[in-house]
């Protein structure tokens, strides 16, 4: 991903098309969270944000700033990331895109824990509101992430037995693509679980 965010970024900044070119910086940070380069994958989602914001386009924002959440969670600043998270709520519910909600809501849990800011109750409320969404959407991928993470929470919590036929169900929904890293990790829980 970070060669073709790259080629993006020149390419839009050859054509002049600033949304484009925000959407590059935003793909070139997203790639630098994957390998773990959390500092730079920030300072590359805060430059595409800063572009995203000239071009007046607000649809994709609430996506991009949960990826501004990611990052400021993996360089540790729990804090700013859960205020990042919130302002995506916001500005889902203000423009009305409701693709990533599922993700946003799964995320905030996921932060709330790693940075030990909650006992899991919170976390699972939003695990629950995260599942209400994917439920909604029939968005199976969604639903398998928040599964996922709230099997491992219940596994943390010596309740695992609640999510396990939850996620069992959704994975065995998915007839191809076991080999990526989502269903390869429900696979692995699941295993694990037995």
């Amino acid at each position: 991903m970070g060669k073709f965010s790259q080629e993006e970024i020149v390419l839009s900044t050859e054509q002049s098309f600033p949304f484009w070119l925000a959407e590059g910086y935003f793909h070139k940070g997203f790639a630098a969270l994957l390998a773990q380069v959390g500092t730079e994958g920030l300072e590359s989602l805060q430059t595409g944000r800063t572009i995203f914001n000239m071009t007046g386009a607000n649809l994709s924002l609430c996506q991009f700033q949960a990826q501004i959440a990611l990052a400021l969670s993996l360089t540790g600043d729990a804090a700013a990331a859960l205020e990042k998270i919130d302002e995506a709520l916001a500005t889902s519910a203000i423009n009305g895109n409701v693709f990533n909600l599922s993700e946003i809501h799964r995320l905030r849990e996921e932060i709330l824990l790693t940075h030990s800011r909650d006992n899991g109750t919170e976390a699972e409320a939003c695990f629950n509101k995260s599942l209400e969404v994917a439920r909604a959407q029939r968005a199976k991928s969604s639903k398998l992430r928040t599964l996922i993470s709230l099997h491992r929470l219940h596994t943390q919590q010596g309740r695992k037995s609640e999510s396990h036929s939850a996620l069992e169900n959704v994975y065995q929904w998915f007839q191809e693509g076991h080999d990526l890293p989502d269903l390869t990790e429900a696979k692995q829980l699941l295993e694990h679980a037995n």
